[in-house]
């Protein structure tokens, strides 16, 4: 396997993140001074990477099919030591990270060979139900049973 790259991604541009509000819209001003309104895919209360003030990484996209052509990717931490990290704040990336992984047969190891990936599968009583990704195997796989798999992205 080793280091090879499963999913590319734009350059993101930094800036400070003035406010966020509505649940999905957050004022950024840039370096060069604009200030720009990005969607924010994450609607929980980001405790832990929402820092009026702070360093914000956005990813420009524009398209007519999209309301707002930014989209807030990262945030910045700092810790108590003054040592700071970034961290991802789009809940909808993690998806893609794992979906990616498994194409790329990272995990084959631990899943067998899978034939079929399916997203935001309905199951359940009445459908009512929704798996992030739904897995199939190979039929010769060590367990061919079809496998849910959940993902999760946390912020705290």
């Amino acid at each position: 396997m080793g280091d090879r790259t499963i999913l590319e991604f734009p350059p993101l541009e930094e800036g400070i993140l003035l406010k966020r509000y509505k649940r999905f819209l957050a004022d950024v001003k840039l370096k060069t001074g604009k200030i720009v309104t990005a969607h924010c895919a994450n609607t929980g209360p980001m405790l832990g990477v929402l820092f009026p003030g702070g360093r914000v990484r956005l990813r420009h996209a524009p398209s007519p099919t999209r309301k707002l052509s930014w989209t807030w990717e990262q945030s910045e931490v700092i810790h108590e030591d003054r040592s700071s990290c970034w961290v991802g704040v789009n809940t909808l990336l993690p998806n893609k990270l794992v979906k990616a992984a498994i194409e790329s047969d990272y995990l084959v190891k631990e899943l067998g060979v899978i034939i079929e990936i399916r997203q935001e599968v309905k199951y359940g009583a009445e459908n009512r139900s929704r798996i992030d990704l739904l897995l199939k195997p190979n039929r010769n796989s060590p367990d061919p049973r079809q496998i849910f798999l959940e993902v999760k992205n946390t912020t705290w």
